[in-house]
């Protein structure tokens, strides 16, 4: 009988900590990759390999219909029985026909989208979708059951596989593009059989016994479907339109750069979310009111200190390692504040989403997105891929405002709780610092030296 995870203060700072070690070690080992790729592919075939790599992710957005929350919402419930096994069949399901659709549609796309682009990468990008999927699904199942440990081990795993299949396949091999797409077919086939094992190993006997009902799932999860599609193309609306509107595979390289670079900043937000998200799903309703803002606040915090560091030490590395792509530091330097809003987002959709009011997260992702893509059109024709960064400070800035104000309300505390750091704040965030690396300095002592 498996019991549930341990709820208290203490383990979920652990787990967070877990999280943050992880993604810490991905974001480094992830800017080698973005350097790499930059350095061998140049500004064009880059531009060319980020509008590709967009198909999965976009088509996993279309019709996911909401089921990765849904699935780690009753993963963190304890309603274990037969969730894997639904997860994967519904996964390849929704993935096939997905497939099916954009092929169908594939001519306008090649004529729109992708005009400057070649057809094969895309269909090989297509053929990638179903271990998107299955990743995604699996994961959600980690994630719910807080089995943070093979969730991070994987998610590391698959960083580093893609940097060697990146160095071999572009580096030694000399295959450009085509060898970046395949690099990606690969890891992301590699990652989704691991994803798939070990949500197949999870075990089954959770705290309730009834299977999740397939309706049930359906239910959760399409009510916060138009919260993941608009906060997708939130994120990505400015990559379509540059596209659409004509600019050049050169300039999507640098914007490429820029947003690579912004969203490593993603490290901490995502790790506090994968953890939060289930831990509010599995808890009373006081307990999330009590933990929303202190949650929110102190990311916003950490999140705008890291953005700091990060400023700088892109401006030396692409004036150093990547001297063609100094065009995208303007860009970078007007995402940055954006991303540090975003976490805000990120932080209040998952207590939302916890206690139920995805469609909350929906209205406010849909109003952003609406924003996102006005000043798109208003602003890229002005000024390029800066007016682009532009349009998702505002609409990143919007929607966490909106969501502020909403959960304000919810939890009876006023909005300066959810977005001003508290002394006690500062001396929480210490501590776990402190305990991150102190965590560190014992991975690397001997194993016999440990206690």
């Amino acid at each position: 009988m498996t019991s549930s995870p341990d709820r208290s203060a203490a383990a979920v700072s652990r787990r967070i900590v877990t999280v943050l070690i992880v993604r810490i070690g991905a974001a480094i080992v992830g800017v080698v990759n973005a350097f790499v790729l930059a350095r061998l592919l140049g500004p064009s075939g880059k531009g060319d390999f980020y509008l590709v790599q967009l198909v999965p992710s976009t088509l996993l957005v279309l019709g996911q219909i909401g089921l990765p929350s849904a699935i780690a919402y009753y993963a963190g419930r304890g309603q274990m029985t037969g969730l894997a096994r639904r997860s994967i069949i519904l996964a390849l399901a929704l993935s096939i026909i997905g497939m099916l659709l954009t092929i169908a549609a594939l001519p306008v796309l090649m004529s729109t989208v992708f005009q400057n682009v070649d057809q094969a990468l895309v269909l090989v990008a297509i053929a990638i979708v179903p271990f998107t999927y299955v990743f995604t699904f699996g994961n959600a199942i980690l994630t719910g059951r807080q089995r943070i440990g093979v969730y991070g081990a994987i998610a590391f795993g698959q960083v580093v596989l893609a940097l060697v299949l990146f160095l071999v396949l572009i580096g030694v091999l000399n295959l450009g593009v085509n060898g970046a797409i395949i690099a990606y077919l690969l890891y992301s086939a590699v990652g989704a059989l691991a994803v798939a094992i070990a949500a197949f190993a999870t075990p089954q006997d959770g705290i309730v016994k009834q299977p999740t009902p397939v309706s049930s799932l359906f239910n959760y999860g399409l009510r916060l479907y138009p919260a993941s599609l608009s906060g997708f193309f939130s994120y990505r609306a400015d990559v379509y339109l540059l596209a659409l509107l004509g600019t050049s595979a050169a300039n999507l390289g640098l914007y490429s750069i820029a947003v690579g670079l912004a969203e490593l900043l993603f490290f901490l937000p995502d790790s506090v979310v994968t953890v939060f998200f289930p831990h509010v799903a599995g808890g009373t309703r006081a307990e999330a009111d009590a933990q929303a803002g202190v949650v929110t606040r102190v990311t916003i915090a950490a999140t705008g200190l890291a953005a700091l560091p990060l400023a700088v030490a892109a401006v030396i590395a692409v004036n150093i390692v990547l001297p063609a792509y100094v065009g995208s530091l303007p860009a970078l330097f007007v995402l940055l504040p954006g991303v540090v809003m975003l976490s805000a987002s990120k932080t209040l959709s998952a207590y939302l989403n916890g206690i139920g009011r995805g469609g909350i997260v929906s209205i406010t992702a849909l109003t952003s997105l609406a924003a996102n893509i006005a000043l798109n059109l208003v602003l890229i024709p002005m000024f390029g891929i800066v007016g682009a960064a532009a349009a998702s400070l505002c609409s990143y800035s919007l929607g966490a405002m909106l969501q502020m104000l909403i959960c304000s309300h919810l939890t009876g505390r006023s909005a300066r709780q959810f977005l001003v750091p508290t002394l006690e704040d500062v001396r929480q965030l210490r501590e776990r610092l402190g305990a991150m690396v102190g965590r560190l300095r014992d991975r690397r002592r001997p194993s016999e030296a440990r206690p």
